[in-house]
């Protein structure tokens, strides 16, 4: 059997070196085809909010910068199929139909099977799901202030998704590509970026973060940067509709996680921002990121530095902080958080806090009650139904009698020639008892307690329990006010036994 075989190969041997041989001979030659074989291409695209399959996307296959074969559609049931495509790496590109993002993938079509070239070779794409497009009448807005809050027009920016499509090849939803665009400010310093994701629409999985990214800018082209470029990151989800600001100030940490919105002003750093809340109430604030819940936590105190039992909740970038009880009227409180965002390996923090107050229970502020200090009997502490204050931790030259006080001329009896006394433009002090909060907020100049000297007659003694003691807040250099914001003029009390 061998000797057969060997005897075989060699007539083969033979036959193949006689080819091409003498022409005249009147022997044919013989040729070998060397031609590449195709294969083709096929997928199936889904809509990424519902994960029905979606008709009408155009698909082309692109090599070499060309288009070398014939564009197809999904029909109904989302699927594709492009014939007479070569081997290799190939770009397939997924036209979206209205309201949907385009896509680009990658593919390799497989040209050998071994050694052997391979015919009708194929690849198949996806699932892959195309995201559906934020509506062309709501583009993503962000306004571009100075560090003295004027519109800054102009200015060329970067955004930047982390996702262009969903990836379903594994199963699993896979976030895949990017999305930039570019986009200028207008006269009025606001940003219009179109084209974006509805994250809305999507079932969760996909990263709503974007990435602002600024240049340097140098307004007057005088060669001096006016700031010197940053990225600034945002949730869309978080933001919802509001408008958030860029500040071109190098003093701003780039990428910061803030405060963008709140039920409570003064929490974002706007001065005369609502501080003021019914005892009902929750308060809200939200940030420019997701919040990461398990590493976020709030502390809040009443002017007495007693921790307020309440229940925080996260939902994306908004914070939501609920109390175990009603607050009481007309007090004030102390807020303080500390917010965690984690985007890919950073983990960014935020201690946003301040002082916050709830609505009086009595439309009047009523007369102040005043005790004699038990420890030392000629200071009277004075307690008011609500903080008051100018809002700066100081005390008040406001005290007044009407009886001649001690330091004037023996035997002349001139009522307000003193400081304390009734018709002075000056009166006694009226010292803030203020206490320091627990935890970042600090004093902020509103207090209900206070407390006085016992003024001394014109003998130099105290005066005697009973006698009237006027607040005549109208002397005070700041304007005095009720937690309202409702400025006092003058309150009255006795000395107290």
């Amino acid at each position: 059997m061998r000797k057969r075989r060997n005897l075989g190969l060699l007539a083969l041997l033979v036959t193949i070196g006689g080819c091409g041989g003498d022409e005249a001979g009147g022997e044919e030659a013989i040729g070998i085809s060397n031609v590449t074989p195709v294969g083709s291409v096929g997928g199936l695209v889904l809509d990424g909010a519902t994960r029905a399959p979606l008709a009408g996307v155009g698909a082309a296959v692109i090599a070499g910068g060309q288009v070398i074969a014939a564009e197809a559609a999904t029909g109904e049931d989302g699927v594709f199929a492009i014939a007479s495509v070569p081997p290799g790496d190939v770009i397939v590109r997924l036209t979206a139909p209205e309201g949907y993002i385009a896509a680009d993938l990658r593919v390799t079509v497989p040209n050998a099977a071994g050694d052997f070239p391979l015919a009708n070779a194929t690849a198949t794409v996806g699932p892959i799901a195309l995201l559906p497009q934020r509506a062309a009448d709501a583009p993503f807005r962000v306004r571009i202030v100075s560090p003295t809050g004027a519109d800054v027009p102009e200015v060329a920016t970067t955004l930047r998704t982390s996702v262009r499509y969903v990836d379903l090849t594994s199963g699993d939803p896979v976030p895949t590509g990017e999305i930039a665009l570019q986009a200028a400010s207008n006269a009025e310093g606001v940003v219009e970026y179109a084209g974006l994701p509805d994250f809305a629409a999507l079932s969760g999985g996909v990263d709503d973060t974007v990435i602002i990214s600024v240049p340097p800018y140098d307004r007057a082209a005088d060669g001096l940067l006016d700031y010197t470029g940053g990225s600034f990151f945002f949730s869309l989800l978080a933001l919802g509709q509001f408008e958030p600001t860029i500040v071109l100030d190098d003093s701003v940490a780039a990428g910061a996680l803030e405060v963008v919105g709140s039920t409570l002003g003064v929490l974002m750093g706007l001065e005369g921002g609502t501080r003021l809340i019914s005892t009902g109430d929750t308060i809200r604030v939200l940030f420019n990121l997701p919040l990461t819940a398990s590493l976020t936590s709030i502390d809040v105190f009443d002017e007495s530095s007693v921790l307020t039992p309440t229940l925080p909740a996260v939902d994306g970038g908004l914070l939501t902080i609920t109390f175990s009880a009603a607050l009481v009227g007309g007090q004030e409180y102390n807020l303080g958080i500390h917010a965690v965002a984690q985007i890919g390996n950073r983990q960014l923090d935020a201690t946003p806090a301040a002082a916050f107050f709830t609505f009086p229970s009595l439309e009047d502020l009523g007369q102040p009650i005043l005790v004699r200090d038990s420890a030392v009997a000629s200071r009277i502490r004075v307690t008011f139904a609500e903080p008051i204050g100018t809002g700066v931790s100081a005390n008040l030259d406001v005290l007044q009698v009407g009886i001649e006080l001690c330091g004037g001329e023996e035997d002349v009896v001139i009522l307000g020639d003193e400081p304390g006394e009734t018709g002075h433009a000056q009166g006694l002090t009226l010292f803030i008892d203020e206490d320091d909060p627990p935890g970042p907020v600090g004093r902020n100049g509103m207090s209900r307690t206070w407390w006085f000297i016992v003024p001394q007659n014109a003998g130099c003694a105290d005066l005697v329990v009973g006698t009237g003691v006027t607040f005549n807040f109208t002397l005070a250099p700041m304007a005095v006010r009720r937690v309202t914001g409702e400025i006092l003029g003058q309150l009255v009390g006795t000395l107290p036994f």
